[in-house]
């Protein structure tokens, strides 16, 4: 989703001559839509959310404007935790563990639903409806949509083309409810930058807004105020979709195909051609292939498959796709993943993607103008790279983004102490023992213990957190020793004091 105006050049070859193309072996990855993020209920809670990239709106909610092209931490209210996040073009909102939402950002149409028109650099809360718990959330280009718990949908933001469903073009400062048909409830939400989708519980899609390009699948290009269900062929469901940034729309059947319908001036669709589509037509998914996610940025879209392979289409002028020549992709193709890394989690901005790994890292790549893939520059990376993040994150948990931001949801990584103790065994033996406490984490890993720069010794904590050594080889005489806890993902390291033994 994002700007109307994205107009990019771009595409790749089929695989093999993707890989003659480049001299090395293609990077495979998954670009998401805006606000695509973990399903609900998917993701833990995390302590920290970062932001890099465009900040000129208070996207990043660090308390400034100023931007980053590395991740900085956002500010969270005190006490309070994220199990997902979704960019707009110039906001984000936030899904808290107790199913309340924070916004910051751009606020002049009441996109962060708090009753004002203020721009927010620090998350504040949106004014639910009394007693309404959220479970998703979705940022459109101006607006904002919400889940509850009970399947009914709340938007707030932008009107004009009646993306809010309400049944008016009125815009809405704080949230209100879109007016579903009689009986439907709603499993899943998108919002694009003027139109918006609803994924019901009996499989059926429901679209609303603008229809310029045919967005909506309803076959003409009339807005529309209220939702309406899209033109499925017969006897299709869906099981997922996406609002992209660039007026296109996107549904995954229960068989792994893929429907596209709206924009398709540099074949974002992937039907093999360049023509709008009014009503959902098939993307050419390879046969051998079965898509279980698709995701749409500005002019690029991608797709997961079941087996954890990633294909690509759209435009790659900014290396959105990845390596490769910068010409149209009509039709979907396959790309090669790094080595040993398997992708969890994907987002994309107008120009650049994002994709989570199973390890907790976050690989950042093309368009860098803001220092959105957050590597300290901003020349544009078509290649994956990865995002360093601050030393007090630890696994990373969700990825979205803004247009030009890059949103990352991680867990916090605690201060460990070590403390090394040593007692006198039997036949004089020295026994020694680290003691490694970190927060409310239970600490893993190796602890060395050390003679200045020598090892005397190293072993793993237990599932007390000690780790025992009991030396041999030391000489006669007195010895100063330390332990080092070498840290986790979630605890970081440590090093006792120095503690003298005698021989």
């Amino acid at each position: 989703m994002g700007m109307r105006t994205v107009g990019l050049g771009g595409g790749l070859g089929r695989k093999a001559a993707w890989r003659g193309l480049c001299g090395v072996a293609a990077v495979a990855v998954v670009v998401a839509g805006m606000g695509v993020a973990r399903p609900a209920g998917a993701a833990a809670p995390s302590e920290l959310a970062l932001g890099t990239g465009g900040n000129d709106s208070g996207t990043i909610g660090d308390g400034s404007t100023t931007e980053r092209d590395a991740p900085v931490r956002t500010r969270l209210p005190r006490g309070v935790s994220l199990t997902q996040e979704s960019g707009g073009d110039g906001h984000t909102l936030g899904l808290t563990s107790d199913g309340r939402v924070l916004a910051w950002g751009r606020n002049d149409v009441g996109q962060l639903g708090d009753g004002t028109s203020t721009l927010r650099t620090t998350p504040v809360f949106v004014r639910l409806p009394a007693g309404v718990m959220v479970t998703q959330v979705a940022a459109g280009g101006d607006h904002s949509l919400a889940l509850t718990s009970d399947g009914r949908l709340l938007t707030w933001g932008r009107n004009t083309s009646g993306q809010l469903g309400d049944g008016t073009a009125t815009a809405r400062a704080t949230p209100v409810f879109v007016r579903l048909p009689t009986g439907v409830t709603v499993t899943r939400v998108s919002g694009g930058s003027y139109h918006s989708l609803a994924l019901a519980s009996d499989g059926r899609v429901l679209a609303w807004g603008d229809n310029v390009f045919g967005e909506l699948g309803v076959g003409g290009r009339a807005n529309r105020e209220t939702p309406v269900f899209v033109r499925m062929p017969k006897g299709t469901k869906a099981t997922a979709i996406d609002a992209g940034r660039n007026s296109q729309s996107f549904a995954v059947t229960p068989n792994g195909r893929l429907l596209a319908w709206g924009r398709n001036d540099v074949g974002q669709l992937g039907d093999g051609t360049r023509k709008r589509r009014t009503t959902p037509v098939w993307a050419d998914v390879p046969s051998d292939e079965s898509v279980t996610q698709v995701a749409a940025g500005g002019d690029h879209s991608l797709a997961l498959t079941s087996e954890g392979h990633i294909l690509v289409w759209g435009a790659n002028k900014s290396g959105q796709l990845g390596p490769g020549p910068s010409d149209i992709q009509k039709t979907p193709i396959e790309n090669d993943m790094p080595n040993g890394v398997t992708i969890t989690q994907v987002a994309a901005g107008a120009s650049h993607s994002l994709a989570l790994t199973s390890d907790g890292r976050v690989l950042a790549w093309g368009a860098n103008h803001t220092g959105q893939i957050g590597g300290g520059a901003v020349s544009m990376r078509s290649s994956l790279t990865f995002m360093p993040l601050p030393k007090a994150a630890g696994p990373a948990t969700a990825v979205a983004a803004n247009s030009d931001t890059s949103l990352v949801l991680a867990h916090a990584r605690s201060t460990s102490t070590t403390t090394l103790t040593a007692t006198t065994e039997k036949g004089g033996r020295t026994r020694l023992k680290a003691k490694v406490t970190c927060g409310n984490t239970t600490p893993t890993g190796p602890v060395t213990f050390l003679e200045g720069n020598t090892v005397v010794g190293a072993t793993d904590l237990d599932a007390a957190a000690t780790a025992t050594l009991t030396p041999s080889g030391l000489a006669k005489g007195a010895h100063h020793l330390i332990a080092r806890y070498e840290g986790n993902a979630l605890c970081s390291s440590s090093t006792s004091q120095k503690l003298t033994i005698a021989r």
